[in-house]
């Protein structure tokens, strides 16, 4: 047990507390729909794996039993371990009452322990430090000085000098050829269901589903596309005729393993010059197979019955956003500064702005002041429940389904939609002012974000991978090493885009010069030093993916509009970089620098700094 965020007088209290609570569970029992709510994440979680260590973890779990001569592949036998746990929830043997009691009161190995912060330990243990090594240094003789010295200097000079050529190549290195090339990956199937276009994915999924719900919004416009963002977040926190909203609450935690909601803006596949793109309220859940029935019947409840009507949780849900944004702005300023300069640039970035930028929260301001008012409630209460038919229907329904899904419970889901209407043609965002605009906020820093667009006659592929690699070490010396910020980063997307950006940079106004010198960086790359690019790019664009990580990166090309197999194109285009390309990389990146826009977010020390390169200032607190 843990208890957190308390003082140290309140021990004694706490341990009543606990006390008190374990018992009425030993002698009264757990109530066995909490527990096995419990159950069913655990299962889901340890069935899932889904963390970037999962090699790592699983070595160690199965160095558990192995290394005392077990089998090491017990700890992975969910499919005889699960049920066996699942059967004592129901089975009236108590068997989770006596566990908590042998724990907690059975066995004599107990310990507690009082973690107390303090503001002086870490200067008492340094100024300790320093005293002995004061009394030691103070007992050395003259020569043992003079040793001390000499082996530093010898470390020094050991570690500033390069392996010898025999050394170096005694250590074994990848090359280009020893990739190989002809690994095919599991695709996934384009299909239609109930009349409305999903994807399939086949990879086995170790007893779980995951079934992905994209609804097109493309149509709305940009005081839609707001309150849109405002129904995704109230989205299943309210009350439906069925249930209050804290039991919505609890059979999700029942009955699925995972379940999020987002609004992602896609541009299509395609030539920069033609900027097309689809905008998705995207609902993802995860089931154990076993809770299909329960997690769908939940999900079409939360669709098709749910309440926006809750006057006060409107108000409260925009109090938290307008908050979540003012602190986003300060602790996420780097990513605020770039939506702002993309909605300068392009309609995607007008989009995302609109949604979770600077520009919502300017937005949430509005209307909360609109809803201090009876006729503002009830014009938001209106559009909410008016959205919620319109976006949620089949005309607007793609999906994306991984594992054994029932295919009869899947119809009913999908049948348990109104047809609605088709989505209109897309919105034509208007895009915002083309200006340099620095924007002040409370802050010791700064962040520098400079964005351009390249257009059709830059053909692009991966080997843009290659390029953002080199220039980031470059940025890394120039603004990281010698300017003192956090990081620097350039990226290049597919659709035109490409940007710059310094995170907790104290001096933005020299990073932003930085920028436009960077490409000289991959003009000056050798022939070796490209290979070892090459392999670098390579490595980290095909890393081990889980069922679900896959899903979610077939699902991305398709709502996108790519050819599935675009895993193929990026292989090719990575191992195929030339000095060549990196040069004309080099050149359009002095191309898009020449008619780009920045924004810097920072403290007034930064700003003031930045002024020479700024058009406009703007002040949000």
């Amino acid at each position: 047990l843990e208890f957190k965020d308390t003082d140290p007088e309140n021990k004694e209290a706490l341990y009543k507390i606990a006390d008190t609570v374990i018992k009425k569970a030993i002698e009264e029992g757990i109530d066995k729909d909490e527990l096995e709510a419990a159950f069913n994440r655990w299962e889901f979680n340890k069935r899932q794996e889904e963390n970037a260590f999962k090699g790592y973890s699983n070595g160690c779990l199965a160095l558990c039993s192995w290394l005392y001569e077990g089998d090491p592949a017990e700890a992975f036998c969910h499919d005889t371990v699960f049920p066996a746990i699942r059967k004592r929830i129901n089975d009236g043997s108590g068997y989770f009452e006596k566990l908590l009691k042998e724990i907690f009161y059975e066995c004599g190995h107990k310990a507690s322990v009082v973690l107390i912060p303090s503001k002086t330990m870490m200067k008492e243990l340094d100024d300790a430090e320093e005293e002995r090594a004061r009394k030691v240094s103070e007992a050395w003789t003259p020569a043992q000085r003079r040793k001390v010295l000499d082996d530093m200097a010898e470390l020094q000079r050991f570690q500033d000098t390069d392996d010898s050529d025999i050394a170096d190549k005694c250590m074994p290195k990848l090359k280009i050829s020893d990739i190989e090339t002809n690994r095919k990956p599991i695709l996934p199937v384009e299909d239609t269901f109930c009349g409305r276009p999903i994807l399939r994915h086949l990879h086995p999924t170790n007893g779980l589903t995951y079934t992905h719900l994209y609804f097109e919004v493309s149509d709305f416009n940009e005081d839609e596309f707001f309150m849109l963002q405002l129904l995704q977040v109230l989205f299943s926190k309210q009350n439906t005729s069925r249930h209050s909203a804290a039991e919505i609450q609890h059979i999700l935690k029942r009955d699925t393993g995972a379940f999020s909601k987002n609004i992602h803006v896609k541009t299509l596949y395609g030539s920069p010059a033609v900027y097309r793109f689809r905008n998705f309220l995207i609902i993802r859940l995860g089931a154990l197979e076993a809770k299909q029935k329960e997690a769908y019947d939940i999900l079409s409840e939360i669709l098709t019955l749910s309440d926006y009507s809750d006057i006060q949780k409107i108000k409260l849900t925009i109090k938290r956003q307008i908050a979540h944004l003012e602190n986003k702005i300060k602790n996420e300023s780097g990513y605020m500064a770039m939506l702002r300069a993309h909605s300068m640039l392009c309609q995607v970035g007008c989009a995302t702005e609109t949604r979770e930028g600077i520009e919502a929260l300017m937005r949430y301001r509005r209307l909360q002041t609109e809803m201090e008012t009876e006729e503002g409630c009830r014009k938001t209460v209106n559009t909410l429940q008016a959205m919620a038919k319109r976006v949620f229907c089949r005309a607007r329904l793609q999906a994306g389904i991984t594992g054994n899904v029932d295919e009869k419970e899947l119809e009913s889901l999908f049948m348990s939609l109104p047809e609605g209407d088709k989505p209109g043609p897309t919105y034509n965002w208007p895009v915002r002012e083309k200006v340099n605009e620095g924007i002040e906020i409370p802050s010791q820093v700064g962040y520098a974000e400079t964005v351009g667009r390249f257009d059709g006659s830059f053909p692009y592929d991966a080997s843009t991978r290659i390029a953002e690699r080199i220039i980031n070490e470059e940025l890394w010396n120039e603004i990281r090493i010698k300017g003192g910020a956090y990081g620097a980063g350039l990226y290049i997307r597919y659709e035109g885009r490409v940007w710059f950006e310094s995170y907790r940079d104290p001096k933005p106004e020299k990073s932003l010069d930085v920028y436009k010198k960077c490409s000289n960086a991959l003009r000056n790359v050798n022939q070796e030093d490209l290979e070892a690019y090459i392999l670098t790019a390579y490595g980290n664009s095909f890393t081990l993916e889980t069922p679900h990580g896959n899903s979610y990166k077939y699902e991305d090309l398709w709502t996108c509009g790519f050819p599935l197999d675009n895993e193929e194109r990026v292989r090719k285009a990575i191992l195929g970089t030339t000095l060549e390309r990196l040069n004309e990389i080099a050149d359009m990146l002095d191309k898009v620098l020449g008619n780009s826009v920045s924004v810097v977010i920072g403290g007034p020390k930064q700003i003031n700094a930045c002024k020479g390169k700024l058009d406009k200032i703007t002040k949000v607190f």
